[in-house]
């Protein structure tokens, strides 16, 4: 048996089309994800659920990451050890992930536009400006490459097709978001020794923000828990093939987003709201996402799903006990029936 691994997707799956050598040999292939917001969780089983949720923001999926935390020591200690003081593990791993890579001929450009990305540009023209470029022409060879590696994605309205010109571009791995959001800026101060200033004044006060930012760790989490509920069978009948973000352009004023958007075919079955704040989601926030899932085509027969960080307002929790509408909060997102789902 003729095992072959390796880290570089894009090469991995030219070697068995046609042409290659070894087209036509393969027997089996086995595509290795990073683990999402549940398994990685099951590296900190002491924490908190919210504690957990940000641990998987700062250190993401990636299991090599994940093992070098120690489980007993505050998210904070980890933080500090094994990202910022110098000589830590994950100090400037994505310098090293890009230096490694056969394909990437100019590491500082591939780094400029992560960055830009991590800082919350979405769009090529967007990105190509803030990365110190004169066109989105000019980097979209090196977009194109980061999609090869995994590290970046396009995305677009769940309810249009792939070729649609409303599309975002994200940072995939939330690792490599918080590294360019916070080690990154904080280069100068880290070089000299400040790792806890960096983390005390720099990081834990932003924190949440950063957790909570669109297509960040919470809004990811949250659609991952909706597959782990569909697989476990604790949607009842309610299924989906399709499960994304969903938003539309009409000015500023105007444009209406959701979290995240099921669909059965084209029909919108499902329509869920990621809060990631310090208060109770209340009953106009249920108002304002059935709001915006009827522009999108949601029907009567849609269900709703609300997740918050910090519960639910009891005028909520009363009408949800009385309609179709689900309320998780992050402690569901961990329980057995969740976690256990394969």
């Amino acid at each position: 048996m003729l095992i072959v691994a390796g880290s570089h997707v894009a090469f991995m799956e030219r070697l068995v089309l046609g042409g290659q050598a070894l087209y036509g040999r393969r027997t089996g292939e086995l595509r290795l994800r990073p683990f999402d917001y549940a398994d990685a969780g099951r590296f900190f089983p002491n924490y908190s659920p919210m504690d957990r949720v940000r641990a998987y923001g700062i250190f993401g999926g990636m299991p090599a990451y994940l093992a070098v935390c120690d489980a007993s020591r505050p998210l904070h200690e980890n933080t500090l050890d094994v990202i910022l003081e110098d000589g830590a593990y994950l100090r400037r791993e994505p310098q090293y992930l890009l230096s490694q890579e056969r394909a990437v001929d100019r590491p500082p450009a591939y780094l400029s536009i992560l960055r830009a990305i991590a800082q919350g540009r979405t769009q090529p023209s967007d990105i190509a400006v803030a990365a110190g470029f004169r066109a989105a022409s000019d980097i979209a060879p090196v977009l194109e490459r980061l999609r090869e590696f995994r590290l970046v994605e396009r995305l677009v309205p769940v309810t249009t097709e792939n070729g649609s010109r409303m599309s975002r571009y994200i940072l995939t791995d939330p690792f490599l978001a918080f590294w360019f959001r916070f080690v990154q800026p904080a280069e100068a101060a880290l070089e000299q020794g400040n790792a806890s200033w960096v983390l005390h004044h720099r990081i834990l006060p932003e924190l949440d923000r950063f957790i909570s930012r669109p297509q960040g760790p919470w809004e990811m989490a949250c659609r991952d828990y909706l597959w782990r509920a569909f697989r476990a069978g604790m949607l009842g009948e309610l299924g989906f093939d399709r499960l994304g973000p969903w938003w539309e352009s009409r000015g500023a004023t105007e444009s209406e987003e959701i979290d995240a958007v099921g669909l059965d075919g084209k029909r919108i079955v499902l329509a869920a709201s990621c809060k990631w704040r310090n208060e109770y989601t209340k009953l106009g926030d249920l108002h304002d996402l059935q709001r915006a899932a009827q522009r999108a085509g949601a029907t009567d027969e849609t269900r709703y799903v609300l997740f918050s960080r910090s519960g639910f307002d009891p005028a909520l929790v009363a009408h949800a006990e009385t309609s179709d509408v689900r309320l998780v909060t992050p402690a569901d997102l961990f329980a057995g029936g969740i976690v256990d789902c394969a």
